[in-house]
C-alpha cells in the first residue's frame, strides 16, 4: 500500500523522496497463500466476529513471533487499540493489491527511493534473499517492535543519506 500511496504523490506533483518498507514486500505476489486466505476469512465474517477472533490471533502471532514479555505486553496493547474496521478495511486492500516490481521501479525511476528492511525469519511475508536492503538476521515480522533498535538505526541512517543527496 506504501508503494501505492507514494505513485499517487508522484501523479499529484507531490512526489516522496523516498518510502520505508519494513517487514513488508514490493510486490503483491509474495504474500503467502495461507495468509491470503485468512484475509479473506475476515473480510467474509466481518466486524463483530473479526472482533472476536482478535485474542486468537494475537495468541498465534505471539506464538510464532517468540516475544519476550516485554515486547508481548507492547504487541498486546497494540493489538487492543487497532480500530477492527481498519483493519478489515487493510485486509481488502491486500487482497485487491496489484502492485509488482513494475511500481517499484517506476518509483525509482522518478527518484523516489525505496528502502527495505526485512526479517530472514519472516513467517507472514517470508524473506527472498536480493530483495532487502537491509536484513535483521532472526527477525520475524514484528521486527519493529522486536528489533527495534536496529531498525530505528536503519531509518534513521537512511533518511539521513537521502536529505544528504539532495
Amino acid at each position: 500500500i506504501a508503494l501505492e500511496a507514494a505513485s499517487y504523490l508522484v501523479e499529484e506533483g507531490l512526489p516522496p523522496k523516498g518510502l520505508f518498507l519494513i517487514a513488508s514486500t514490493r510486490s503483491s505476489a509474495a504474500l503467502p497463500g495461507g495468509i491470503r486466505l485468512g484475509l479473506k476469512c475476515l473480510r467474509l465474517i466481518g466486524p463483530k466476529n473479526a472482533a472476536k477472533l482478535r485474542p486468537w490471533i494475537r495468541g498465534r502471532v505471539i506464538k510464532r513471533e517468540g516475544l519476550n514479555e516485554l515486547d508481548e505486553r507492547l504487541f498486546r496493547r497494540m493489538a487492543e487499540s487497532v480500530d477492527i474496521e481498519l483493519v478489515l478495511w487493510g485486509a481488502a486492500a491486500m487482497l485487491g493489491w496489484s502492485c509488482d516490481e513494475s511500481r517499484a521501479k517506476a518509483l525509482a525511476a522518478k527518484g523516489v527511493r525505496i528502502h527495505q528492511v526485512h526479517g530472514d525469519n519472516d513467517w507472514a511475508i517470508p524473506f527472498r534473499p536480493g530483495r532487502a536492503d537491509k536484513v535483521i538476521h532472526g527477525g520475524r515480522h514484528l521486527i519493529n517492535i522486536t528489533h527495534a533498535e536496529e531498525v530505528n538505526e536503519y531509518l534513521t541512517c537512511r533518511m539521513k543519506e537521502d536529505a544528504s543527496e539532495d
